[in-house]
């Protein structure tokens, strides 16, 4: 019975108007249901009069109007339709949530790079500044570590040789050279450019009779050296030449070279005291000098 009277909204009680309705005619209701005739019912129940302006008025139900116990019958079944209750009833139910669409990992968008960029050129060609009969001046791009381009002036040269005479008596030929580039004669060993199409060591040779007048019986070829790499590409070739028989000098015009003949020793002593202060003839002369102390 309270699922007819009373309207569902959460936990609220609320009386339907039409349950009222049915509550009044329940009795009209079991009456119809024993077997009386809707007719007789309605002829019966529903006379009314009333005094309006001293004329009394009488109004009888009409015999084809529904009884109330049809209204309810009707109420009763839309009541009972299940459709009827979702639409007054306040629904709890929880539905699962939908599952939620997977982000796709997209890669990280690369830089825009203007229409007119150009990517970073590489070094240049070399570019010749100089050429001479003995070397020649190029300007070169070098890569930084910053990822930038230097430019760099280099002398190029063909390469030269030095010669290390020994003498018998632990002796060793010097000689004396007018260097016009520093202004000085400077102590040296006899040395020379590869300015010519011949063998290294045919190059050794010569430059030592050209220089000093002797020639070699034997030549041996010692670890070279890097002559002022910062700006010069000169290899030199170190030959030890041994047997040597005097001669006359064949000197280049604008040489000016004197020879002399001192001991080892003390050509080692004007190393080490700066009388000789030429690079490459105290590199070779040092270097032979801890050969020896190492064999002996």
């Amino acid at each position: 019975m309270n699922g007819f009277f009373y309207g569902e909204l959460g936990q609220q009680t609320l009386f339907h108007p039409v349950s009222c309705c049915c509550l009044f005619n329940w009795k009209l209701l079991l009456g119809n249901i024993a077997g009386k005739h809707p007719t007789q019912t309605s002829q019966e129940s529903f006379t009314a009069s009333r005094q309006v302006d001293g004329t009394r008025l009488s109004r009888q139900a009409s015999p084809t109007a529904p009884p109330a116990s049809i209204i309810s019958l009707a109420w009763l079944w839309f009541r009972l339709q299940p459709q009827h209750q979702h639409m007054h009833t306040r629904s709890c139910r929880s539905y699962p949530a939908l599952p939620q669409p997977k982000r796709l990992a997209m890669p990280p968008d690369e830089p825009s790079q203007p229409a007119d960029h150009q990517p970073p050129a590489g070094p240049a060609a070399p570019q010749t500044l100089l050429v001479t009969k003995r070397f020649r001046v190029v300007r070169v791009d070098e890569s930084c570590r910053d990822g930038t381009l230097r430019t760099r002036e280099i002398v190029e040269h063909p390469g030269s040789v030095l010669i290390v005479p020994l003498l018998a008596d632990d002796q060793i030929c010097l000689i004396r050279n007018v260097r016009r580039a520093v202004g000085a004669t400077l102590w040296e060993l006899p040395a020379g450019t590869l300015d010519r199409e011949e063998p290294i060591a045919a190059a050794a040779r010569r430059e030592l009779e050209e220089e000093t007048g002797y020639r070699a019986d034997a030549l041996e070829e010692v670890p070279g050296l890097w002559m002022s790499p910062g700006i010069l590409r000169e290899r030199m070739h170190v030959f030890v030449a041994r047997g040597l028989t005097p001669g006359p000098q064949a000197l280049e015009p604008g040489e000016t070279i004197d020879t002399h003949v001192v001991a080892w020793s003390e050509a080692v002593a004007m190393c080490l005291d700066g009388r000789i202060d030429d690079a490459k003839t105290v590199a070779a002369i040092l270097r032979l000098e801890a050969q020896r102390q190492q064999t002996g």
